[in-house]
């Protein structure tokens, strides 16, 4: 009774912070997407909350990333990485995962959408993909306007130093953030989110904790996996920054839960994506 009470509390309470504000609503991309994410994690509360969901995780830890991840039916295995994986050194074994487009694509077989291509051909083959591309927004640099046009679902596919997709979630706004409530991130509310599997040190801790609960100890853990970041801001003006992961991990401290950048300004190119209409199987 008192967690209904407090859950009831929350939610006025959030209503009545963003007056005129729409809040997030919810959306089978993210009933989907969500599931991926840790135990705890405050977008999948706030979620639940906000919309009368009850999305769970599929394990505490959240999906880690594995290079080649692409068939759910091996997650959570433990497999050697490839030798060409940046997630790890050459034999190491981890937990499987998904990739960026294994975690993607999965997304789109459980809503019911056609499969995107590769990477390569979503940022470059516009004769053959141009439907698909959201050029006019790709040239605003104001992302609070990008994120005001992106519809839950849509993806922003970049190149910086590795072609990575991601799926656009909403904004702080969105899930009832004020300036008093976002950490670092007060000045940001309107700008997009995106959910993702790729880089987050936060992964290895609880990785690791799996796989001794699991009697895979024998294993190594994973670098990185299902987690959310914001376009619009760069990896220069992020405020933390840690370097035991994959890769430099550039971040805002959103109460305790570390929101990664993903730094538009470097990228060698980069799309929005919509899937149509007509490729949607159901």
């Amino acid at each position: 009774m008192k967690r209904i009470l407090s859950l009831t509390l929350l939610l006025v309470m959030l209503c009545m912070c963003v007056p005129g504000h729409a809040l997030i609503e919810r959306n089978e991309y993210l009933d989907v997407a969500f599931t991926c994410l840790e135990k705890g994690n405050p977008f999948l509360e706030r979620y639940n909350e906000l919309t009368g969901a009850d999305i769970q995780p599929i394990v505490d830890c959240g999906v880690p990333y594995f290079f080649g991840g692409q068939n759910v039916d091996n997650l959570f295995k433990v497999m050697k990485l490839r030798e060409d994986s940046t997630y790890g050194k050459t034999g190491e074994k981890q937990l499987v995962g998904f990739d960026c487009i294994g975690f993607t694509r999965w997304i789109q077989d459980e809503v019911g959408d056609k499969r995107s291509p590769s990477l390569y051909d979503m940022l470059n083959k516009w004769g053959q993909y141009g439907k698909y591309m959201l050029n006019d927004l790709k040239e605003e640099t104001d992302f609070t306007k990008v994120a005001q046009q992106l519809q839950i679902g849509d993806f922003l596919v970049g190149n910086i130093k590795g072609r990575h997709i991601l799926m656009f979630m909403g904004t702080l706004r969105d899930y009832g953030y004020t300036e008093d409530t976002a950490g670092d991130l007060g000045e940001y509310l309107d700008y997009p989110l995106f959910i993702n599997c790729g880089n987050d040190p936060n992964y290895i801790a609880r990785t690791q904790k799996y796989l001794e609960e699991n009697d895979k100890a024998y294993a190594d853990p994973n670098r990185g996996g299902v987690t959310v970041s914001i376009a619009g801001l760069t990896y220069e003006g992020a405020p933390h920054m840690r370097d035991d992961g994959a890769k430099p991990f550039y971040y805002y401290d959103l109460n305790g839960y570390q929101v990664s950048v993903y730094d538009l300004t470097v990228a060698t190119s980069f799309r929005y994506w919509r899937t149509v209409e007509s490729d949607k199987t159901r």
